[in-house]
């Protein structure tokens, strides 16, 4: 089983909670334009593959192409999209996977504690897109030696 979604918009990182006052109360809430990515992700998730999730351990690969910045030289722009130079700014590779992860939990597998492997790359691209490879996580062979 190997599963594989491309969505070719501009990569968005989970935004922090957000807390307001109600009635003396605290609420807490999730941003619109992170529940707006996530479900985005999760429609075309289900568009592809249908609403049945994966139950086993999961291996999950994620590349985002980030776009190239207006102010870049030709040169610059040449080793980005060549990856000899890699997006050092912000989002954070670690708060974009937690938008893509948490837009398929639920839809591409039961929760993500089944995933047990994350390989995940930020680099320039010419058009911004998100690229998510799902597969079964087999077990390794044990060796005789180990």
């Amino acid at each position: 089983m190997e599963k594989t979604l491309v969505i070719l918009e501009m990569p968005q990182p989970k935004e922090r909670p957000r807390a307001t006052v109600v009635s003396g109360r605290a609420k807490i809430y999730t941003p619109r334009t992170t529940e707006a990515y996530e479900k985005r992700i999760r429609t075309e998730w289900v568009k592809a593959y249908g609403d049945k999730p994966e139950e086993g351990a999961l291996q999950v690969r994620i590349h985002f192409g980030m776009p190239i910045p207006m102010s870049a030289t030709k040169a610059n722009k040449k080793k980005m999209l060549l990856k000899q130079e890699f997006p050092k700014k912000r989002p954070d590779l670690d708060n974009l996977i937690k938008a893509v992860l948490d837009g398929l939990n639920g839809v591409a597998y039961k929760d993500d504690c089944q995933i047990v492997t994350i390989l995940a790359r930020k680099f320039y691209a010419s058009v911004p897109y998100v690229k998510v490879k799902i597969c079964e996580e087999k077990p390794k062979e044990e060796k005789a030696n180990e």
